[in-house]
């Protein structure tokens, strides 16, 4: 009878997420202004969104992900960004860049289980104030 219980309150395996892995992340470029990154995933890139409401520190949040063991928790660079750090919430992986100056981070698929995720110097203006974040130039 416990058996029959327990195989009726099991859920189905297709209803359970199956959470990507960040195997590894690699730094592209680098400068003053801009830096590029390529993030692989297996066994398929996870959703994610960018977070720009702290222009020192923009966010990638990556859904339903777990770092590998072999990328390292914090890295420290030279240029645009100074560091990245990971760090976990609810089962998702948040993937922080400390800036020398306002930036704001992007990301897009770029095919076999990997998206780019580019940190790029916000505007004088944008950085003054006089034109919000992320908009477009007159």
């Amino acid at each position: 009878m416990l058996v029959i219980m327990l195989i009726a309150g099991a859920r189905p395996l297709s209803a359970q997420v199956v959470p990507s892995v960040l195997e590894e992340v690699r730094l592209v470029t680098q400068d003053d202004n801009s830096a590029s990154f390529i993030l692989r995933f297996s066994p398929a890139e996870p959703r994610y969104a960018a977070n720009n409401n702290n222009p020192s520190q923009p966010e990638l949040l990556i859904r339903s992900t777990v770092k590998a063991g072999r990328v390292p928790q914090r890295q420290r660079l030279r240029g645009l960004v100074r560091e990245t750090l990971f760090l976990t919430s609810e089962g998702s992986l948040l993937m922080r860049f400390d800036t020398s100056v306002p930036a704001r981070v992007s990301a897009e698929n770029i095919g076999a289980n990997s998206i780019q995720v580019k940190i790029e110097r916000v505007s004088a203006e944008e950085e003054i104030g006089s034109r919000a974040i992320g908009s477009e130039g007159e």
